[in-house]
């Protein structure tokens, strides 16, 4: 099962959050149940995305479960908003 997965590390990575919005049937219900679950037992959650903050609501097309999942997500959070040029393009040129 997928869940115990996302619960039990210490650190989760969430890379690329945001590139697609998010099935309102399952994979928000499943993310709440997650993030709410990490959020109680103090695990925490690293996310990175080229969307920013203020636009992470508009991941999910429940705007209820947005506000859940988006109040334990951002409550307690350190953020590091980094500015300029990608560097994929040189990091991949060195291949």
């Amino acid at each position: 099962m997928l869940m115990p997965a996302l619960t039990k590390p210490e650190l989760l990575i969430l890379d690329d959050f945001g590139i697609k919005q998010l099935d309102l049937t399952t994979m928000t219900q499943d993310m709440l149940e997650f993030v709410e679950e990490r959020h109680h037992a103090g695990r925490s959650i690293s996310i990175s995305a080229q969307l920013s903050v203020k636009g992470w609501s508009t991941v999910f097309k429940n705007p209820t479960i947005a506000d859940a999942i988006l109040d334990r997500l951002v409550r307690n959070d350190y953020r590091i908003d980094l500015n300029g040029p990608s560097r994929r393009p040189t990091v991949e040129h060195q291949r």
